[in-house]
């Protein structure tokens, strides 16, 4: 290790570098050689964690790419996701899959094997349970998790035995976990949270005017994110990167990115002050959305 400094709570997400994602992506997939550049830039600048799945593409074997031209197989953290269309019940096909994946990344361990659907939680208690652990034992995986839509089943996933990390999506616009006291019980029941689409899938970054026709419905978040980015004298970026750090101390952050310089916008933002913010206020001045804004399977 360099001197520089690790981004502790910071994971790169990759759904950017093996799929075309999210609202506001105006370049598309990323090439080989952007996608090298976006992960060496975001390991260079101390990020150590990175977020894929099986179903990214193939986000994965990029990762593995760069992992061992960086020759950095050993010193990153890994999240990854079976396969969501397997039976997660056999066992065999389990096993295939987790193969897969470590010789897609070239690596002996994943950090973190993550289940992708909230409902694999059903299949834990009937046999899930005990192929996740027994990669566990074997040590193919160090912490076993899941990736969640609801607060409810958040809340089931920290009280369930054998699950270490959960995935939930928030941010200033989608406070339900918030409400539904999801992070205070992670805390105290010691699991650890991963926050994803901190951005919306770029929801919050899009300008009043730039929505496409099938997102004009959601012209009054972007007034709303305005209103606030004028009172507090920042980009939608800074307000969106500055509420989740602020208001979810204990979480680690996901971000995406599909060019090398937002990965350093990213970092530039997280690492600004926000002890200025009120979070109150904040919420004060974001109304309540309902799953039409929150959940981006529902935009047309």
């Amino acid at each position: 290790m360099n001197d520089k400094i690790v981004q502790s709570r910071l994971v790169l997400g990759t759904a950017q570098i093996g799929l075309d994602y999210g609202i506001a992506n105006e370049i598309g997939k990323p090439d080989l050689n952007c996608a090298e550049n976006i992960i060496r830039t975001a390991w260079e600048n101390g990020i150590e964690e990175f977020d894929t799945a099986q179903a990214y593409g193939d986000s994965e074997i990029v990762l593995g790419h760069v992992f061992k031209k960086l020759k950095i197989q050993g010193k990153v953290k890994v999240i990854t996701k079976p396969d969501p269309k397997i039976d997660h019940l056999d066992d065999l096909m389990m096993i295939r899959n987790l193969s897969q994946s470590l010789c897609n990344l070239g690596m002996k361990k994943i950090y973190c094997y993550m289940l992708h659907r909230e409902d694999f939680l059903n299949l834990w208690g009937i046999g899930l349970k005990d192929i996740m652990k027994g990669f566990q034992e074997d040590n193919y995986i160090e912490k076993i998790g899941i990736s969640v839509c609801s607060p409810q089943i958040a809340l089931k996933a920290i009280k369930t035995d054998g699950i270490d990390c959960i995935q939930i999506p928030s941010n200033l616009l989608d406070r339900r976990f918030e409400d539904a006291g999801v992070f205070r019980s992670a805390d105290k029941y010691n699991k650890k949270l991963y926050v994803r689409s901190i951005f919306l899938q770029g929801l919050i970054l899009t300008e009043k005017n730039k929505f496409r026709d099938s997102m004009k419905f959601a012209k009054g978040v972007a007034l709303q994110v305005e209103t606030l980015t004028s009172q507090y004298h920042l980009s939608r970026q800074q307000l969106a990167i500055g509420y989740v750090k602020k208001a979810y101390p204990s979480a680690n952050i996901i971000f995406g990115a599909e060019a090398p310089p937002q990965v350093s916008e990213n970092l530039e933002c997280w690492n600004k002050d926000y002890s200025f913010l009120d979070l109150k206020d904040i919420t004060k001045n974001i109304n309540s959305f309902d799953d039409r804004i929150l959940d981006p399977s529902k935009w047309g």
